[in-house]
């Protein structure tokens, strides 16, 4: 089909509105099921907020694709930096948790062992007062 076409080819040479047109189009014509729309266009969404030097931009296309899906690991990390960056640790948490409950995975967890001290370490700061 010429629209799968013109995606690959929008998608190769990165002009993601032309890929978001064209993957609207065969999503209208049904030409591709939900679940593989959903997953392009949050794969989309995350690859221009890659692209942006505005955190403001940034996070306007990370927003979009949490809306797709709120457990993908590779978003939910850059979500997570950019909260960590702004310092809203209320948003860390809701976004972590929300992610690990629907899907457990282990640059998740990592990202729990930095922002929640331990017992050893809040024993350790402690003993220094």
């Amino acid at each position: 089909m010429l629209i799968e076409a013109t995606l690959q080819t929008a998608l190769r040479q990165h002009r993601w509105n032309d890929a978001l047109s064209n993957l609207d189009r065969l999503h209208n014509a049904k030409a591709i099921d939900q679940p593989t729309y959903k997953h392009h266009k949050m794969a989309i969404y995350i690859a221009l907020a890659d692209e942006q030097t505005n955190n403001k931009d940034q996070y306007r296309w990370l927003k979009k694709a949490y809306t797709i899906d709120q457990s993908f690991a590779p978003l939910i990390l850059r979500l997570y930096r950019h909260y960590s960056d702004i310092g809203t640790p209320a948003q860390i948490k809701s976004i972590l948790k929300k992610a690990w409950k629907q899907r457990p995975h282990p640059d998740l967890a990592a990202c729990w062992a930095q922002i929640i001290p331990t017992k050893i370490q809040k024993n350790t700061d402690l003993l220094r007062l």
